[in-house]
């Protein structure tokens, strides 16, 4: 009974998990938790710092350079990185285990409960749990008939989200999953795995991500990924001085999905016209050298999801975003953003 059950789990997480919608949990303010949300989130992060987290990542790097980013900023659970392929359910199933996995979803809009052509697509990385107790309890109440069409719904009402952050796929990836059913994902779930097509997935730049997650779980604080105006920390005043270096993906044009021009320091340079402070274009190769050797520097961070962008300044030690912004309706940066954190510099310089 025990084989079979665990072999239900590998058939939905094998078909249907990376189906995963955004939901208003998302939208707001970072806060200490609230006594209306208090219980629920805190009840399910102590589940979560109880449990051991199954990376599952890009086989871009390997096992020992994942192991040395999580060393050095992933301390709220015991950890283990594994292989996609040496991956298997029947071995990290239960309450015990939470998971991080690389994922994609892609969102299609619908109008009058008809699909319109037109699809919203996301990379990320999502760190989250099941409730395997209620999972079973529910499983066994069907008959045989009865679980294998209501296992995809059971699994997603027991699944414990706690932490996502977008990737920024590039042009060549977005435009491939665009053009793929995403029913038949497992091309699209090859080529995430195994090809280096996301902008912001360096070693640096993600151990600056588990470092801020781990340190929001730590602290029992709730951060929504989409702010309705621009957020930033006192710490932000250190630019006024201080560098900020720009990845150089942030200065390509975009002209459609597969026609994302060379990075352009010009470009660059319109986007940062309204920038009164010193900042310096730099390959993300170079980027990630700098966060790895634990310098003390401050870089732009921008991630496009579809038509959504997402910018920040992230302490490059710490992984501390001391600034961030989401920009609605667009694919590029633009100087109105820029202007929005040079304010933001302003003000946090005269407090």
């Amino acid at each position: 009974m025990k084989f079979k059950f665990l072999l239900f789990i590998l058939i939905i997480w094998q078909t249907g998990i990376s189906q995963v919608g955004v939901g208003t949990g998302f939208v707001g303010k970072q806060k200490r938790l609230g006594k209306k949300h208090q219980a629920n989130v805190k009840h399910k992060l102590e589940d979560f710092k109880k449990t051991k987290t199954i990376f599952i990542l890009s086989n871009v790097y390997d096992k020992p350079t994942y192991d040395s980013i999580l060393k050095a900023g992933w301390h709220v659970t015991p950890f283990e990185v594994v292989k996609q392929k040496d991956f298997s359910f029947n071995d990290y199933a239960g309450n015990q285990y939470s998971y991080a996995f690389l994922d994609w979803e892609q969102v299609e809009f619908m109008k009058n409960n008809e699909p319109t052509g037109n699809a919203i697509v996301r990379a990320y990385i999502e760190i989250f749990m099941y409730d395997f107790d209620n999972i079973k309890k529910q499983l066994s109440k069907l008959s045989k008939k009865r679980r294998a069409k209501k296992l995809v719904d059971i699994f997603e009402q027991n699944k414990k989200l706690v932490a996502r952050f977008f990737l920024y796929p590039t042009g060549d990836f977005a435009s491939f999953m665009v053009k793929n059913d995403p029913s038949k994902n497992n091309d699209v779930n090859k080529k995430l795995y195994n090809e280096d097509l996301l902008y912001n997935y360096k070693p640096g730049f993600l151990k600056n991500y588990f470092q801020k997650v781990n340190n929001l779980i730590q602290k029992d604080q709730v951060y929504w990924m989409y702010v309705k105006n621009p957020e930033y920390l006192p710490e932000l005043k250190n630019l006024k001085k201080k560098t900020l270096y720009v990845p150089d993906f942030v200065a390509r044009k975009f002209n459609g999905l597969e026609r994302e021009a060379k990075p352009s320091k010009a470009f660059l340079d319109k986007i940062f016209k309204n920038y009164d402070f010193k900042y310096k274009m730099i390959s993300s190769d170079e980027l990630n050298k700098k966060i790895m050797n634990n310098e003390p520097i401050y870089y732009l961070m921008y991630v496009r999801a579809s038509s959504e962008r997402f910018v920040s300044v992230v302490n490059a030690r710490t992984g501390e975003i001391v600034y961030r912004a989401y920009h609605k309706f667009g694919y590029e940066l633009k100087p109105k953003h820029i202007s929005k954190l040079n304010k933001a510099i302003q003000k946090a310089a005269k407090n």
